[in-house]
């Protein structure tokens, strides 16, 4: 990653945002804002600085609902699991498709307490960028080449060892439990529902949501990914999005698979698959969005 921090703001709140800004790269952080970093393209250079950052800023209020930069870049930064530090300058509702994508994501409520929000802002951003660098593998090679080295000779040795004399269907994960297989999974969709984002000042429409269940449930941590794709009422594939399991949220009691955006009310079906780490389809199961006015 390039940048550790992205600072995203509606035009109107630019002075608050370069005052987060400042404090962030006095906390020797790399931040990447618009008015300071963009050469050429725009929108091509907003893009890249997104899926490069470790954490995105918001700088929130009521002229955010209203900017389409502001709504895209959230939407990406929700899609490629970027966590979002919501920095509420007014005690505007957070709703539409915007209030989905930040229900989530920790919130500073500065204009309860200005000062203080600001610092735990501050505190909570540079901590979150520390833990994020802690997990980074080039870091840790840099840190422990020797380390790192020797203990790869060792995990190949055993893993050449493995393979030579164990069986392959007789290796498990490691916890005694053999993987899931496609024979005894199922998968449930709950909820497909839409929102009607058309009149909040969006880039787009509609927001659909997928909620639903999966038995038996998988282990964390062992790749599973949730992959959807959407549908419009002529069977053409509008688009795919893909979660991986552990990051999906918990809702009433299932999980919410994902989510799409159209700028028409077009999408009216998806299906839903349950992978494994070899891309292997575990389970499936498809959904009617049905009536919506």
């Amino acid at each position: 990653m390039n940048n550790d921090v992205y600072v995203c703001y509606a035009d109107e709140d630019k002075d608050i945002a370069e005052e987060v800004y400042s404090a962030l790269k006095n906390r020797k952080l790399k931040c990447w804002m618009k008015s300071h970093d963009v050469q050429k393209d725009q929108v091509e250079e907003m893009m890249a600085a997104i899926i490069n950052s470790r954490v995105m800023v918001l700088v929130y209020s009521a002229n955010s609902k209203l900017s389409d930069y502001v709504n895209t870049e959230v939407d990406m930064a929700f899609s490629k699991k970027i966590p979002i530090m919501v920095f509420r300058t007014d005690d505007s509702k957070i709703d539409g498709a915007l209030g989905f994508f930040l229900k989530p994501q920790p919130k500073f409520n500065a204009y309860e307490d200005p000062d203080n929000e600001f610092k735990r802002l501050v505190n909570k951003t540079s901590d979150l960028v520390k833990e994020s660098k802690k997990g980074n593998i080039v870091q840790i090679i840099k840190d422990n080449k020797i380390g790192v080295i020797v203990g790869l000779a060792i995990i190949l040795i055993v893993a050449a060892c493995i393979y030579m004399f164990v069986p392959l269907n007789d290796i498990n994960n490691g916890d005694g439990s053999a993987d899931l297989n496609a024979s005894n999974m199922t998968i449930n969709v709950t909820d497909f529902h839409v929102d009607d984002v058309s009149k909040k000042g969006y880039g787009w429409n509609y927001s659909y949501s997928v909620e639903g269940s999966i038995s038996p449930m998988p282990s964390k941590g062992k790749g599973y990914v949730v992959s959807l794709d959407f549908y419009d009422k002529s069977g053409n594939l509008i688009n795919t999005t893909e979660n991986s399991f552990d990051d999906l949220q918990i809702i009433n009691g299932g999980f919410l698979f994902g989510s799409t955006t159209s700028d028409a009310k077009d999408v009216a079906r998806v299906e839903v698959q349950l992978l494994n780490s070899k891309d292997m389809v575990l389970a499936q199961s498809g959904s009617q969005l049905g009536n919506f006015k």
